[in-house]
C-alpha cells in the first residue's frame, strides 16, 4: 500500500506530519473503551471470584485494575465515589473479606458510610503483608492454593472427551474423572 502522506521521497516531509498521519489511520486501534456500568458490575463479580490475595503485589494489581476500569465510569458521573468505594470491596476476593471486614470500623460498613479507596486499600495491603506477626499464612495462602486447585479441576474436567461421558442415576449425563467433591 502506497500513501502520498508517507511518501520519504517528497521534499518538505517531516517526521511529525507522518507521526499525525499515522495517528489519524490508526490511532484507534490503541485506545481502550471503557465498560458500561454492567460490564464493569461484572468485572466486580468475577474479581470476587479469583483467589485470595497473598502479597502486596496482587493487592496493588488488583487496585491499579480496578482503577482503570472504574475510573472512566466516575469521570463520566456514571458512578459516585461512594459506589466506587462500595464496588471495590465487592470485586476483593471472597475468601478474604471476612478479615477486611474485621478491620473496618462498624460505622464504615454501611453502602451510605463507607471509607475511601486509599483506606480499604491500605487495609488489603495490611492482611497482604507477610512481615506482620498477624497475618495468618495458613488461611490465605491454603485459601489461594485451594482455589487454584478448584479451578484446575474445574479446567480439567471440562477438557475429558465425550467418548468417556455416561449418565447417572437421575438421567443426567456427567463426565466420568470428574469428583464433584472440593479437593482437601
Amino acid at each position: 500500500m502506497h500513501l502520498p502522506e508517507l511518501d520519504c521521497n517528497k521534499t518538505g516531509k517531516k517526521c511529525k506530519d507522518t507521526k499525525a498521519t499515522l495517528l489519524n489511520l490508526y490511532g484507534d486501534i490503541d485506545k481502550s473503551w471503557p465498560l458500561s456500568l454492567a460490564e464493569f458490575h461484572k468485572w466486580v463479580q468475577s474479581a470476587a471470584d479469583k483467589p485470595a490475595f497473598v502479597s502486596k503485589n496482587q493487592v496493588n494489581a488488583y487496585y491499579t485494575d480496578f482503577m482503570a476500569q472504574g475510573q472512566p465510569l466516575l469521570d463520566a458521573g456514571q458512578i459516585s465515589e461512594n459506589d466506587m468505594a462500595f464496588s471495590f470491596i465487592q470485586g476483593v476476593p471472597s475468601s478474604i473479606k471476612p478479615a477486611l471486614r474485621s478491620l473496618i470500623p462498624d460505622a464504615q460498613r454501611t453502602h451510605s458510610n463507607l471509607s475511601k479507596i486509599k483506606n480499604t486499600l491500605a487495609l488489603l495491603r495490611s492482611l497482604a503483608n507477610k512481615d506482620d506477626p498477624t497475618y495468618e499464612a495458613w488461611q490465605y495462602e491454603d485459601a489461594a492454593s485451594n482455589d487454584t486447585l478448584l479451578h484446575q479441576q474445574i479446567v480439567i474436567c471440562t477438557q475429558i472427551p465425550a467418548r468417556v461421558a455416561d449418565t447417572n442415576s437421575q438421567g443426567y449425563e456427567r463426565q466420568k474423572g470428574c469428583n464433584k467433591t472440593p479437593i482437601a
